[in-house]
């Protein structure tokens, strides 16, 4: 049974492997598959075998999830550095491969390979490694015009939303309008927006097999009409059929001719009662006889009757009735499909709107564009910028994306000026319920026929455990469909590889394991177990058997040296959350702690996810008595029942509860979700309580994690009812789960026992493996939803199947248990336990074991023999009667008191900006005084003034305008906008202004469109509400337009007629970002220059201490070049009460804002911008000042304007001193 069977692909050979064409690479479980990838890449970026050397954007590496992608990317860059330092000589520690691949070239050539290397391994941040989606998405935006693409698409990862809004869009106009009785039949089929949304779903990809039908107003009223019709024949017989059959079934029974047992007067008359009244209700379908429905067959009456069973036609139409009924004419494949259609083109038509996209978009979206492709111009473009791609995990692959491939590279033609390599394991093609098809694979194994590949040998497991798994799949290989039931040897077969084995030994009281062990339990009474007698059995047998490795000497074997087992190197392998409890549960009879790893593990199943809805109910309306019992009611909150008790009985202490929980609504209200669950949490100690529970890391990690979860969504969404039906409805399990709603892995998990799943434990390895189900199996379902399977390789659904359809679609079933069944048993390392049970169902294992694929009751031994004649297998005993408890000492010892930090810790390199150098100055009580001896100064100087007494003056635009951050901005805004269009322009088109303004009012609010179509103006600081209203938007403009047109046309120095507007274009940029490297310079010393220079008679307030290292980034409003000079403006919209802009008053602006080093900082910013730009640079010639222009004040006889030279000798002492000039002259001079 365990003759080899002879390869009929070649090896793979490193160093000789083509590296053009269309080749596919075979990777069996564990036989290096990464490595290979990493080793073929290194030969590609040094031109090895291929027609040039490639760089990583020019080698397209496609996986298929983003873990993957960075793995690879990581083990590809270090490999490209391992292999520079080896080319260069620096280390002689090098791999089989990589001394051969130097070999391959002189040693004259070695260094600029490694130039080559080294080279790619910084390019590896460009490099072409990524998901498919990934890729797509890339490709469409860089080719947009060749591919029909918007330029700007956003990318959405979850669609649910837009998905169901557009059912609900559906159910609204399709369902609404119709009659009560047939809107009664659509509940009854549909029964809601969501359940026809999963209906539809599996259907969209594939609606070019169907045909649409007509809209449900239609198809219901003739749907009906045919049911009734075909009803109607049927129970016509019956209304003389019950008379005929009471007759002659009350004779036999009269007569003793029948099992009293079995055919009763009592029961018959029921029975026959509900055939009357079935008959003669048009309506009713069913006649509800439930075990009259078998007994009045021919075969149930044979039962029952002593002698021959008198004939009636009744009785073979009973036994016909049951098909009869179900095969009635029913409305749900038609709604279905005519949803299914509706929603697709609505939906495609809303993303178009929105500029939107999914995944699944990303695909047909560019699979369109190479149909499409008009001689062929976008393929051969993607093939000169990827001339080379390699294709992981090729298994898992859909049609779409095969073709997408395909359409690239042609597969079948061999093109020798491009390559791309498919590399994967159709025996771990496990993925379909992803979408994945494995005829995809097949497809492009034909295609790429004379050009297959395989890596021969297993790294992963021991010699035995490799024999182990050989012999198995062997033996079922020799079955007529071969061992994973395709039936097609040419394209899929079973190789037994090769096994580099292990260097440590899997020992058992000093004796080595047998690498594969099944436990059995025969039936006693020759009948399959159910299903949960499987769960209950093997997960006893396992758990103990886990138990006992730990509490004997069990442990790996190296050089005489034994390091004990430990429940970290055990994994339980399971299909489902059902198996997972059943094996946890025995597990924590033995003391054991397990942890389950699901594709599916969401944080909103944990426990505390519902108590956490209880809170935010009760916080969000704690005036209802009712929720805020509830939420102290909850687990989490650990009040006892006396607790309880004493809060219904003292109405004080009640009250009390009232008010905290309405203190959580209002902090959820001002401060967020987040910061109302950490103070609710603190209250009642939630933290301590859960920490002192078995699983109490787990649960506060959870409750955590979703109090983030919360605070994002609160971004979201409006208002607290939202978010609370947001959780709602994903505990209900109705909501898709991103990737951040996955339960957070946490490092004591790593110590536990693991409980994964089979799709979740592909990729990874294990020492130790136990597989206690995998007896078990879900059969195809045909009454729920589309039925997929393969015709002539061609994937198709059905929605309503046949015999013949369910049973292919029944085997394809059982060909990916089967893979799933290699991919179980190639995770381990030493050893492999399986527990066996026969089952009703067919299973992988029973597949394994006999040709029916079902596990014998009566037969268990004996099909077992076959595999037992193996030294690397045996039977284990069945230990699930026993009970070992397991005391799991822990290693990690006492923990050493933390060190604390006794003094504060700022970054040794940070970005600062102006407004940094000013932040907490304001907290300071010096400086807190020294603004008000700055006011009290000011306002002497202005009862000084000799000006005349004057009557109070009208309040001009400029001063009524609205003050704060928001109208500085806004101007600034506009400002720049009109620094775009070009001041000269805008002075001399006014109208220009009209658009802008519109804009930016409603974008800040100054602004507000009324529902009567009126507009609400609120820009004007003095009014309050009621705010005037306009009837036009632009009357709400016409004053800020006059107020910028006058700007524009105010002089900017004194003396001269310059002004914005006569600024030739181009002679000046707004908002000029500038980075100004700093180097061990402090604020103190940076402010005592700027005060030595700029006003040094006058106080102001000190800058933050602080260290500046780093960077010092800022914008300047608008750099300028007048008469050859470099000025920088800066606006400002400071609001005065006075409504004075002396240039006093605007010196003391300065200082108190501390606009003078922000001046200085801009000086040096256009000195280093200057000394690199200019060639004859000269800084007394060319640096101009500083204009700071305070709006508000531009009718002043200043006009607002405050020009400031800065002195030649402050810009080049501070350009020093931020390059850290004057510490290297300290220390020098000391």
């Amino acid at each position: 049974m365990s003759t080899a069977i002879t390869p009929v692909i070649a090896n793979l050979d490193l160093l000789s492997f083509p590296l053009s064409g269309s080749q596919l690479i075979e990777a069996s479980a564990g036989t290096g598959k990464t490595y290979t990838i990493a080793a073929l890449y290194l030969r590609l970026v040094l031109g090895h075998g291929c027609t040039k050397a490639l760089l990583p954007p020019d080698i397209l590496v496609v996986t298929f999830t983003e873990a993957a992608t960075q793995e690879l990317t990581e083990r590809i860059g270090q490999r490209l550095a391992d292999a520079a330092r080896y080319f260069r000589e620096q280390t002689e520690q090098a791999d089989p491969f990589l001394q051969s691949l130097r070999n391959e070239f002189t040693p004259e050539q070695w260094p600029h390979c490694a130039y080559q290397l080294e080279l790619a391994v910084q390019y590896l941040d460009e490099a072409a490694i990524s998901t498919i989606h990934g890729w797509c998405n890339k490709v469409l935006a860089e080719f947009a015009l060749s591919s029909g693409y918007l330029f700007e698409q956003n990318l959405v990862t979850d669609v649910e939303q837009l998905q169901l809004d557009v059912m609900r869009d559906y159910w609204r106009n399709f369902y609404y309008p119709l009659p009560q009785e047939h809107i009664a039949t659509v509940w009854q089929l549909l029964q809601n927006p969501e359940t026809l949304r999963k209906k539809i779903l599996p259907l969209i990809s594939h609606l070019s097999l169907f045909t649409e039908p007509a809209a449900p107003a239609v198809v219901l009223p003739e749907v009906k009409a045919q049911r009734q019709q075909k009803l109607a024949e049927l129970k016509a017989p019956w209304t003389n059929w019950v008379s005929e059959i009471r007759s002659l079934l009350h004779g036999a029974i009269e007569r003793k001719e029948v099992d009293g047992r079995k055919l009763q007067a009592r029961y018959l008359d029921s029975w026959l009662a509900k055939l009357v009244a079935w008959s003669s209700d048009p309506d009713m379908v069913d006649p509800d006889l439930h075990t009259g429905q078998s007994r009045l067959t021919p075969e149930g009456l044979a039962e029952a009757f002593k002698g021959p069973v008198p004939y009636h036609p009744a009785f073979e139409a009973m036994a016909k009735l049951a098909d009869a009924l179900a095969a009635l004419p029913d409305p749900e494949q038609d709604l279905v499909l005519h949803a299914a259609f509706w929603f697709a083109r609505r939906f495609q038509q809303l993303q178009l709107e929105r500029s939107e996209l999914g995944f699944d978009e990303l695909l047909s979206r560019l699979q369109q564009a190479l149909t499409k492709d008009q001689g062929g111009v976008l393929a051969e473009r993607l093939r000169r910028k990827f001339p080379l791609a390699l294709i992981d995990e090729f298994q898992d692959t859909d049609p779409v994306q095969y073709q997408l491939f395909d359409a690239v590279y042609q597969l079948s033609e061999n093109r020798t000026d491009c390559g791309i390599l498919l590399i994967g394991d159709p025996k771990q093609a496990i993925y379909a319920f992803r979408g994945a098809d494995i005829y995809s694979y097949l497809a492009a194994k034909q295609a790429t026929a004379g050009r297959h590949f395989q890596l021969p040998k297993n790294y992963r497991s021991t010699h035995a455990l490799v024999s182990a798994v050989n012999h198995l799949f062997s033996y079922a290989e020799k079955r007529a469909l071969g061992a994973f039931v395709l039936g097609r040897p040419d394209l899929l077969s079973f190789y037994p590889v090769k096994a580099q084995g292990r260097k440590e030994t899997f020992v058992v009281g000093q004796q080595a394991a047998t690498a594969l062990e099944f436990c059995i339990k025969a039936s006693p009474d020759g009948k399959p177990f159910s299903k949960g007698a499987v769960l209950a059995e093997m997960a006893q047998a396992c758990a103990e058997q886990i138990a006992l490795f730990l509490t004997s000497q069990a442990g790996f074997m190296q050089d005489n040296q034994l390091s004990a087992l430990n429940t970290s190197d055990i994994a339980v392998l399971v299909n489902n959350q059902q198996e997972a409890n059943a094996i946890k549960k025995a597990l924590a009879e033995r003391n054991l702690a397990a942890v389950y790893l699901s594709d599916k593990g969401a944080v909103f199943e944990s426990p505390v996810a519902l108590d956490l809805l209880l809170w935010l109910r009760a916080c969000a309306e704690p005036q209802r008595e009712a929720l805020v019992r509830s939420a102290l009611s909850s687990w989490s909150l650990a009040l006892s029942y006396t607790e309880l008790e004493q809060l219904l009985q003292d109405e004080l202490l009640w009250e009390q509860q009232l008010a905290r929980f309405a203190s959580y609504q209002q902090l959820w209200q001002q401060q967020g979700v987040l910061v109302m669950l950490w103070q609710l949490m603190r209250d009642f100690k939630v933290a301590e309580f859960l920490q002192q529970q078995a699983s109490g890391e787990r649960l506060l990690t959870d409750i955590l994690h979703l109090a983030e979860l919360l605070q994002q969504r609160s971004m979201e969404l409006e208002g607290p009812a939202a978010l609370i039906r947001y959780l709602a409805e994903h505990l209900a399990g109705q909501g898709d789960l991103a990737a951040e709603q996955q339960k957070l892995r946490l490092e004591s998990d790593e110590a536990l026992i693991k409980i994964v799943t089979i799709h979740k434990s592909k990729g990874l390895e294990y020492p130790l493996v136990f597989l206690p189900f995998i007896a078990l199996a879900r059969p195809v379902d045909v009454s729920k939803g589309p039925l997929t399977y393969h015709q002539d390789g061609e994937l198709t659904v059905v929605l309503q199947a046949s015999e013949q359809q369910a049973q292919q679609a029944e085997r394809e079933r059982l060909a990916e248990d089967m893979r799933k069944l290699y991919v179980a048993l190639t995770r381990a390392r030493h050893y492999c336990w399986v527990g066996l049970m026969p089952v009703k169902e067919q299973s992988a294992i029973g597949y394994l074991l006999s040709d029916d694929a079902l596990v014998s009751p009566v037969a268990l031994l004996e099909q077992l023999q076959p595999l037992l004649s193996q030294p690397e297998i045996r039977l284990a005993d069945n230990l699930s009667e026993q009970r070992t408890l397991v005391s799991v000492q822990d290693q990690s010892g006492e923990l050493l008191p933390y060190a604390q930090m006794t003094r504060s810790v700022r970054e040794l390199w940070w970005i600062a900006s102006y407004s940094a150098l000013l932040e907490q100055h304001q907290q300071d009580s010096k400086a807190a005084e020294l603004f008000q001896e700055l006011q009290q100064e000011l306002a002497a100087e202005q009862l000084q003034a000799e000006v005349e007494p004057s009557e109070a003056k009208t309040l001009t635009f400029a001063q009524g305008f609205v003050r704060g951050s928001q109208a500085g901005t806004f101007l600034h805004d506009v400002l720049e906008w009109g620094a775009d269009q070009g001041f000269d322009r805008l002075a001399h088109q006014p109208d220009l202004w009209q658009t802008a303004l519109e804009t930016l009012l409603q974008k800040y609010g100054l602004v507000q469109p009324l529902s009567d179509g009126r507009w609400q103006i609120r820009y004007w600081a003095e009014q309050q509400a009621p705010y005037p209203e306009t009837d036009h938007l632009n009357a709400a403009t016409e004053p800020l337009q006059q107020w910028l047109t006058a700007l524009l046309q105010t002089p900017l120095w004194q003396g001269q007629h310059s002004s914005l507007s006569s600024l030739p274009q181009g002679s000046y940029r707004a908002e000029l970002e500038f980075w100004l490297a700093v180097q061990h310079c402090s604020s103190k010393q940076l402010d005592d220059l700027v005060q030595q220079y700029l006003w040094p008679e006058l106080a102001r307030p000190a800058l933050r201490s602080t260290q500046l290292q780093g960077m010092l980034k800022g914008f300047i409003d608008l750099t300028l070049e007048q008469d050859g000079r470099y000025w920088v403006l800066d606006y400002k919209s400071n609001y005065s009460a006075d409504g004075l802009y002396h240039k006093d008053a605007l010196i003391q602006q300065m200082l108190v804002h501390r606009y003078d080093v922000q001046a200085a900082l801009y000086a040096v910013a256009i000195h280093r911008l200057l000394q690199s730009r200019l060639a004859d640079y000269q800084p007394q010639h060319h640096i101009g000042g500083a204009l700071y222009w305070f709006l508000r004040g531009w009718d002043a006889p200043t006009k607002g304007v405050l020009s400031l030279d800065i002195p030649l000798e402050l810009v080049m002492a501070l350009d020093a001193l931020l390059q850290g000039q004057w510490l290297a002259k300290e220390r020098t001079d000391v």
